[in-house]
């Protein structure tokens, strides 16, 4: 056996495995590699790519041309898309004229589980989670803190906007926000159970 056609081999067959699907496929570099060289390597797995926001990316000023560029070359080039929302699903067909099936972003209903007793927060406790990025206006929990303050917020997230909004949370003097910071899922699920309310303002997302 020709020593190219070996290694593709024995990258085909440790590396990616001998599965016939390649399911998620990430956008990252190695997607990107594998994407242009299957060919060379008659690979015929069939690869499964999956779109869970909006794809008028370029709209979004927080996610880089290169990020961007990248999605472009890998998830969108896969065999077969599945969209998380039939927004998404219509996003994609009007950006980029691909079709997609619809397959709901799913939650483990038996690890986020509310809890059936427990003692009643004695103030209001309000619970934002997400990426700290202006399409979720996390501002706006700091609004809702000022009019509001006989009620707690509590944001689960981190990003771009962290500082800004630590700085305007100092500068108001707004003492009934806690910044939780990124969770593990435990943590997460602890901060669900322990909220009142969900606000999630995001108006750009997979299921905005």
């Amino acid at each position: 056996m020709p020593r190219k056609r070996q290694t593709a081999t024995i990258f085909r067959e440790f590396i990616l495995g001998k599965h016939e699907i390649l399911f998620y496929l990430k956008s990252s570099p190695a997607s990107k590699w594998y994407l242009r060289l299957r060919q060379n390597w008659r690979d015929h797995r069939i690869t499964v790519g999956t779109v869970e926001s909006r794809c008028d990316l370029r709209n979004e000023p927080t996610i880089a041309s290169e990020a961007i560029r990248l999605w472009e070359q890998t998830v969108l080039r896969c065999d077969h898309l599945f969209s998380n929302s039939r927004a998404v699903q219509q996003s994609l067909q009007s950006e980029y004229g691909l079709k997609s099936e619809i397959v709901p972003t799913g939650v483990d209903t038996k690890f986020f589980e509310p809890v059936r007793h427990r003692t009643p927060n004695s103030r209001l406790r309000v619970l934002f989670v997400g990426s700290l990025r202006p399409f979720k206006q996390p501002q706006l929990l700091l609004d809702a803190a000022l009019r509001f303050p006989d009620a707690d917020f509590v944001i689960a997230g981190d990003g771009p906007m962290a500082s800004q909004l630590n700085d305007r949370m100092r500068d108001q003097n707004i003492r009934n926000v806690r910044f939780a910071g990124l969770l593990a899922a435990a943590q997460l699920r602890h901060e669900y159970q322990q909220a009142d309310i969900l606000l999630f303002p995001s108006v750009w997302g997979g299921i905005s």
